[in-house]
């Protein structure tokens, strides 16, 4: 009876998992392989360096980093060079992976759930998620994707399904370019990479 049960536990599960798969959309694989990624930092990601190393593949996969990288600079991207673009995008990406390596740490049994998804503007979509961390709120992040020719990409985050991601920093970096030009940008972005490193970011 025990084996029986054990068979149909594995047959139900192995079912369960197979209409997950079948329901499944691009988008929301490429959101659920990055949560998972979220997840196996929150649960065991090592020291910051470390979690640093993991997150920064996951984002490279998931977020088409270079456009919204050009997006937090607005109107100021077309003026800059080919090297400091490029230049741009490691300083984005670094602290991108820096700023979810000092979020996401030392938590006990959180999951992810996916709300639903969405039509978004201009051909976007949108994929609703909620992390659940027992004895603490929960934290809604919303991902909008776009397709390209490397599949659905993620270019903008929110938070609790109204914070910007790209609005956020466009507002604090791109005002920084305008006002003391791409220099300082890049010494003010690798110093809040900093203090995400040794804790010190306001």
């Amino acid at each position: 009876m025990i084996v029986w049960r054990r068979s149909l536990l594995a047959a139900v599960s192995s079912a369960l998992v197979l209409c997950a798969a079948a329901r499944a959309t691009p988008e929301t694989q490429v959101v659920g392989e990055f949560n998972q990624t979220l997840l196996s930092l929150l649960e065991d990601g090592g020291d910051f360096q470390t979690r640093c190393a993991r997150i920064e593949p996951a984002l490279k996969d998931a977020f088409d980093l270079e456009f919204m990288s050009s997006k937090v600079l607005g109107r100021e991207w077309k003026d800059l060079t080919p090297e400091q673009k490029a230049q741009w995008l490691d300083c984005f990406t670094r602290f991108t992976a820096s700023n979810y390596a000092g979020r996401f740490v030392g938590e006990t049994g959180p999951s992810f759930e996916t709300l639903g998804t969405e039509d978004g503007t201009h051909g976007t979509r949108v994929v609703r998620t909620k992390l659940i961390d027992p004895g603490k709120e929960d934290v809604e992040l919303t991902y909008r994707l776009r397709e390209t020719p490397e599949g659905w990409k993620v270019i903008d985050c929110y938070l609790n399904g109204t914070v910007s991601e790209v609005a956020l920093r466009r507002s604090e970096f791109g005002s920084v370019l305008r006002r003391d030009g791409f220099d300082s940008l890049l010494t003010a972005v690798n110093s809040k990479s900093r203090a995400l490193a040794t804790g010190t970011a306001q």
